[in-house]
């Protein structure tokens, strides 16, 4: 199966957009799929040996799981924090849209069950990551909804980052055991930005996905003008949970903050 996934560049169509799917022949085991939906559309469904995750890129929307209805609401991705549901194996769960939205959906194996969770935008911290390194060229923003920390019983780590314009992010280089996948939004939406997966660099452009497999490290870069958001899903491995990242060691000089940069 194809690492880089560019078949939705000239936009999404309405309905469900499958971009990867568990049964594929890698190492993910994720399915990722993005949703535009209209008003007053109804979804339902009972979840076996599986759990989802909602994340809302923009309009609203609610589910209603174990007799407690969540419903959130954001503008975009780039000036609003995440909104994003979290439902286990052995819940039946009703969505219904209150207004046009698109809205990421992220399944993986696992049939534990947890409470269903929900994070409403004021539960979302920002991390300011890079600020004050390397005259800043990697600052970016990090948003981490959920992770083993918060959500232990999750098999899935979920978040968001916005490059900002002509800025790296994911850098210095790092890696780490377990699976990822990246998907991209850019604003204006005919940015572009590339994607290093060890010694290979692929553009990515607007609603591109990338798998990140085999332990590869994998700094981002966006071109001058352009902000960067991706989304970013990490599949926990059997008895090794995702818990952090290792960065390439001739590299980590640069993380101190006294560190002299050539200008």
């Amino acid at each position: 199966m194809a690492i880089h996934i560019t078949k939705f560049r000239r936009g999404l169509k309405r309905g469900y957009n499958s971009l990867t799917q568990i049964t594929d022949k890698d190492n993910l085991k994720i399915s990722l799929g993005a949703a535009i939906l209209g008003t007053g559309e109804k979804y339902e469904e009972t979840l076996r040996g599986e759990e989802v995750c909602y994340l809302l890129l923009k309009g609203e929307m609610g589910i209603e799981v174990n007799g407690q209805f969540f419903s959130g609401e954001r503008r975009d991705v780039f000036n609003e924090k995440p909104v994003c549901w979290s439902i286990s194996s052995g819940y039946h769960y009703k969505a219904k849209i209150h207004k046009s939205t698109e809205v990421i959906e992220i399944r993986a194996k696992n049939p534990k069950k947890f409470e269903p969770l929900f994070w409403p935008q004021n539960k979302i911290k920002i991390e300011r990551r890079g600020k004050g390194l390397m005259q800043d060229a990697a600052f970016r923003l990090i948003k981490t909804v959920f992770d083993h920390t918060n959500h232990p019983k999750s098999n899935l780590v979920v978040g968001e980052v916005i490059t900002l314009p002509g800025r790296w992010s994911s850098y210095p280089p790092h890696h780490h055991l377990q699976p990822e996948i990246y998907f991209y939004k850019f604003l204006p939406k005919e940015g572009y930005g590339f994607c290093q997966l060890g010694d290979k660099v692929l553009k990515v452009e607007n609603n591109d996905a990338i798998k990140i497999l085999n332990q590869v490290d994998h700094p981002q870069v966006t071109a001058p003008g352009y902000a960067m958001w991706y989304l970013w899903a990490i599949r926990h491995l059997p008895g090794r949970p995702y818990r952090g990242f290792d960065y390439i060691k001739e590299h980590t000089w640069m993380l101190d903050k006294k560190a002299k940069i050539w200008t």
